[in-house]
């Protein structure tokens, strides 16, 4: 998003958190995201799932659906437009905060 303007993809906090650390890698499995995060893996295959959707984030190896039992990998990316959504993002956070004082 270009705009300015606060991303409703990105609004929800557990996909901003998904974003930020995808940013500065090139993949990142599944299971390290759980630990890295410390969230459960319903909640975070939920946010992931509709980042894929979005096409901010990619993935590849098994299925998403395959990864709730552990033994399947997935590893995400985050594709340019989700780069591009989350540097917008941070913007205009940085904006919202600056005007407030």
């Amino acid at each position: 998003m270009c705009d300015g303007q606060i991303d409703p993809i990105l609004q929800e906090p557990l996909r901003l958190r998904v974003c930020g650390l995808l940013r500065g890698a090139v993949e990142v499995e599944f299971r390290a995201l759980i630990d890295t995060l410390n969230v459960p893996a319903g909640p975070l295959l939920t946010a992931v799932k509709a980042l894929v959707d979005a096409q901010y984030v990619g993935a590849s190896g098994a299925a998403l659906d395959q990864v709730s039992d552990g033994r399947k990998a997935v590893w995400l990316r985050l594709t340019p437009v989700g780069r591009t959504g989350f540097d917008h993002q941070v913007e205009a956070l940085r904006r919202t905060a600056r005007s407030a004082f």
